[in-house]
């Protein structure tokens, strides 16, 4: 998931989960779903405060999470289910439906860890194994198809 803030930047990330704050002197342009290769980025708001920008890209996300088809890219999200009906749910939703994203989205985090916090005491014991480089993966599937 990438989430940039380069004023000339194509909000855009190897996983498609793109979203992209521009800033400009007099606000902070949302833009989410596009693709260097693929599709330009869509309007999604300006404002002016980067904390309403950082809950702007919460709402986003946490509704893009809740209806978004698994490994769906965001321009994909977009193009199915369509800016205008995207903005109205996120960007210019009521502030109580805001809130409620906001605090599913909360709730989601709270109860969420992050796995690399457990590198030190992995909770399984391959959690953190090195893989092994694919050549070494093949002698070992051709030995196995000897035997």
């Amino acid at each position: 998931m990438a989430v940039t803030a380069a004023s000339l930047n194509c909000p855009n990330s190897d996983d498609g989960l793109s979203y992209s704050t521009h800033v400009f002197p007099s606000s902070l342009t949302i833009l989410f779903g596009g693709s260097n290769q693929l599709c330009t980025p869509q309007f999604l708001s300006a404002l002016t405060t980067t904390e309403e920008a950082i809950e702007a890209a919460e709402v986003f996300f946490q509704y893009y999470r809740e209806n978004a088809n698994y490994l769906e890219r965001t321009y994909d999200f977009v193009e199915r289910v369509g800016i205008e009906k995207v903005r109205k749910e996120t960007a210019y939703a009521p502030d109580a439906q805001r809130k409620k994203l906001l605090s599913r989205l909360r709730k989601s985090k709270a109860l969420s860890s992050d796995a690399w916090l457990e590198r030190e005491n992995p909770v399984n014991p391959t959690q953190f194994v090195q893989i092994q480089p694919l050549e070494n993966t093949n002698r070992m599937m051709e030995t196995a198809q000897t035997v």
